[in-house]
Formats: C-alpha cells, structure tokens, sequence
C-alpha cells in the first residue's frame, strides 16, 4: 500500500480558474446529449426563450434580485417534468428496492448501467442496475466526466464500488452527512478504523462482489469537512486508489452552513474538471438523494469555470446564465437542485463571488501600477539631483572666472562680470521650468 501522506497530497494542478480558456460553444453550461432537449424546444414552444439569456455580470447582483426567482424555478420544475421526460425514466419494478427513494430514479438514457464483471446471482436486473446518470462537465461536449449518485444503501454498496472500478473514479464527493435528525441519508459505505466493524463491512463487500476495500488515510480538513483515501482491492489483486472528500455542513433540503468548508469542496470539484479533460478518470458526486446538494454544488462548478474562463480571455463584460445551467442539468438527471433555496442559493454565492473575483482581480493589476509610478519617481529624483548639480557647477565656474578677472583686470573685469550676469539667469530659470522625459513631467 502506498504511504498515506503521498495519497492525501495530490499533485498541484495546472489549469486553475485564473488560467482557464474555454471554447465559447461550452460556457454556457453542459450539452445535453445524445438525446433531444426537450425542455429547450418546450421554452422554444412557449416563448420563453429570453429566460435562457445570460446575464452580464456587472449587473448580476442587481439583474437576478429583479427577477422573479419561484417562478422561474417553477418553470423549471414544468419544463423538465413532462411526458416526454417521465418516458425516459427507469421504471422497472425489479429494480425499486435499489432506490433510496422511489420518486427519485434515473434516466434510461443517461443512467450508468454496471457491466457483469462481479456478477453473483441470477438477477441480471438487480446486478446491473445503480441508481446514477452520467453529467457533462461544462469543459467538453458529451465528457460524461461527473456521475451524479444517490447515497448508497446497504444492499447497494457493493453496487457503488463497483462503479468506482468502471469507471475508473479518482475523486468522490460527498455532500452530507450520514444521518440527520435520527433518520440515515447515506450508508457508511467505507470500512470504519474499528478492526471489528472493518471485519463485518469486508466480509460482506467480499462475499457479494469479490472486492476488498482498505482505508489509507484520513485528514481533517475543516470543521464540517474531511478527506479519506481509499484503496480498492478487485479480483486478480488489481489496485485502484480514490480519493473522498466528505462534507457535512449541510443539511437536506437546505444550503452550506460553512462557508469555508463548501468552497473547499467545490476547489476539489473545479480542480478535478479542469486537470482531468485528457484522462479517462471520473469523478461521483452524490449526497442522500443525489439531486439538491449534488445539484447544487455542480452548478456552481460549472459556472465558476464558465465566468473565469470568459475572464481569462479578456471578455468586455462575461455573462452567466444560471437558469440555463441548472435546466441542462435537469435533462441529465431528474430533479437536479432540488429547492427553491437552493436555486436562490446559486444566485447569491455567484454574486458574492463576482463582487469578491472582482476586487482581487483589481488588487492584482494594482501593484502594476505602482511599480511604473515608483520607477518614474525614481528617474524624476534622478533628474532634480542632476539638473541641480548641473546649475551648481555651472555658478561655481563663474564665481571663479570672476575672481581671476577681478584680480587681473580690475573695472573691465565688472564690465564683462555684467555682461555675464544674464547667462547665469537663464540657468536659474531652467531649473524652474519643466523638462520632460517619456512623456512625464518632472518638476
């Protein structure tokens, strides 16, 4: 196993939201496809299309306040729940006690279906069947890089790692706690440091599926917030190492309650989509249904990498279209941001960081700025001294030149000293006068 020190410190990524470039065709959110936008031709057919309109951000934090955000999310919830969308669900019944909630179910289209590597029984159904959709990453048409889960249950754990395996996952985030307010919203699908309860979760991983899982570390990262490694021991001793970022300051149904801890997770969602587009890895985000938080928290991804990269390619004034963002994803996965908070949430977390990218992308050209103006104070320093030292030595050779004339001449000696007077004036005024230098007047 390798040391868990080297696991929990990931390499340093090369692409960042400062230096991020995106096609245009991509900023505006993930594609839905292979299959039809139907919520798209539904605005289309309604005359709703000035919805999909992006915003400038310099007018975000006053534009979005205007607008009428319930029933905008109304219409969302219209638009991406008809007939059509409801064809696509997967409503096989042999498959119902696999879903943590039975409202909540897959796309047929989009669904992850489980090859039949580890297959252990005679129900194919039951075997192939988790309750996930693949998402497009606004960084590539049709990348299905992110797969959006429910939180496993018991029964689907085993499931759930074998999923990890497929499709070669490197990154998982959580994003709720185990149990709230008495009721469980995830199982503990990781073996617990209890040799005891480690023994029970192995035993059964193994006897389902064939699999072995081993924790390699854990990190507190925050308050609400902790990392784990995890690796994963297939048949024919295969080792496959991923990483958990586990986040639990946020309750269902409601929105972050640590600030600082929710942007960790959300530099860990941005920093995988931004360093992963020519590698085959996948990330899973999920929390209890698999569809609020998880909805949320990829939303903003998407859009955060959408805004930087309109400001890295020096954009007059980059738009965002939250409404358009969050109905793409709607047509990938049933339900994605779930509440009507959470859909505000979006709004206010963008217009907190605009104002925030803004100030310290300002505070970065700063400096800039002071260094020319420090170098041109340096110069016009320069130039005072010397056109001092100039007009010093210039006076000091006349004294001396009169002194001579004085001794040896005598009354012609004051004559030419008169003579001589005016030049000494005009030097005198020069120094007064501006004199200039690249363009600067140095005084």
């Amino acid at each position: 196993m390798e040391p868990a020190s080297s696991l929990l410190s990931p390499k340093t990524p090369s692409m960042t939201l400062a230096n991020v470039r995106l096609p245009a065709l991509h900023i505006s959110g993930p594609i839905p496809a292979p299959f039809e936008d139907t919520s798209y031709e539904i605005l289309k057919k309604k005359n709703f299309l000035h919805l999909e309109q992006e915003i400038p951000i310099s007018k975000f934090a006053e534009e979005y306040k205007k607008r009428d955000l319930p029933l905008e999310y109304k219409l969302l919830y219209e638009i991406t729940y008809s007939h059509r969308h409801q064809l696509r669900m997967n409503n096989d019944p042999a498959v119902y006690n696999l879903n943590r909630y039975t409202d909540i179910i897959p796309y047929d289209d989009t669904r992850v279906v489980l090859n039949d590597r580890w297959v252990t029984n005679e129900n194919h159904a039951q075997d192939s069947y988790i309750n996930a959709d693949y998402i497009n990453s606004v960084m590539g048409q049709n990348d299905r890089k992110l797969i959006a889960t429910q939180g496993p249950l018991e029964i689907t754990t085993g499931h759930f790692w074998r999923m990890v395996l497929q499709e070669n996952v490197k990154l998982i985030i959580c994003v709720c706690p185990l149990s709230e307010k008495g009721t469980v919203k995830c199982h503990k699908y990781w073996p617990d440091a209890d040799s005891r309860k480690e023994k029970a979760f192995q035993e059964h991983i193994q006897d389902v599926n064939g699999l072995v899982i081993l924790q390699a570390g854990e990190k507190q990262l925050g308050p609400t917030l902790v990392e784990r490694q995890f690796e994963v021991l297939s048949p024919g001793n295969k080792r496959h190492y991923v990483r958990q970022v586990h986040y639990t300051g946020w309750i269902d149904h409601g929105v972050p309650e640590s600030g600082s801890d929710f942007e960790l997770v959300l530099q860990e969602l941005i920093g995988f989509l931004l360093n992963n587009q020519t590698t085959l890895d996948k990330a899973i985000i999920h929390c209890s249904a698999g569809i609020g938080r998880t909805g949320t928290t990829i939303a903003l991804a998407e859009l955060l990498i959408g805004i930087s990269s309109q400001f890295n390619q020096h954009a007059l004034d980059p738009k965002v279209s939250v409404f358009s963002v969050v109905r793409r994803l709607r047509e990938q996965r049933f339900f994605m941001v779930q509440m009507l908070e959470q859909y505000e949430f979006i709004h206010q977390y963008l217009a907190m960081w605009i104002e925030r990218e803004e100030r310290l992308r300002a505070e970065m050209n700063a400096p800039k700025v002071e260094v020319k103006m420090s170098e041109i104070q340096r110069v016009s320093g320069s130039l005072k001294k010397s056109v001092k030292k100039s007009v010093h030595q210039q006076e000091e050779e006349i004294e001396n030149n009169e002194q001579v004339k004085t001794t040896s001449s005598g009354n012609s000696a004051r004559s030419r000293n008169i003579k001589n007077k005016p030049a000494l004036s005009q030097v005198q005024q020069q120094q007064h006068e501006p004199s200039t230098c690249g363009g600067c007047a140095i005084y």
